[in-house]
């Protein structure tokens, strides 16, 4: 279920977000808003497709894949794979969404092997 999220005004300085097409960035504010409360998200072009272009019909899930290749280049987002799933998850989710501690559900997606051994978001619990 999604919750409230905010967008960091400084997202709009940020090189890399700029360097995005229009709708790459609406679909990384799409993952933002949608992500649970880890800043872990199913990050498969038809899921993402659904749940944030769900209505326009010019755009499809090819479409959506493309845009993921795109994303890639943000520092910001890691995509990975698990038992053949795609997953997404934000590095730097504590820094820009400050959640309470005792409201905070546990993510049901599986973590990235290397972002653990980096030390990169792992959740607080």
């Amino acid at each position: 279920m999604a919750r409230k999220r905010m967008i960091d005004p400084t997202i709009w300085e940020d090189p890399s977000f700029n360097k995005l097409s229009l709708p790459a960035r609406l679909l990384f504010i799409g993952m933002v808003s949608n992500a649970d409360d880890e800043g872990y998200i199913r990050a498969d072009a038809g899921s993402l497709r659904r749940l944030i272009f769900g209505f326009d019909d010019n755009i499809g899930k090819e479409d959506v894949a493309v845009l993921v290749v795109e994303m890639r280049s943000i520092a910001s987002i890691h995509f990975y794979t698990v038992d053949g799933e795609d997953y997404a998850h934000f590095t730097k989710w504590s820094t820009y969404q400050k959640l309470q501690k005792d409201r905070i559900q546990s993510s049901l997606y599986p973590m990235c092997s290397k972002c653990v051994a980096d030390d990169v978001q792992v959740p607080t619990q």
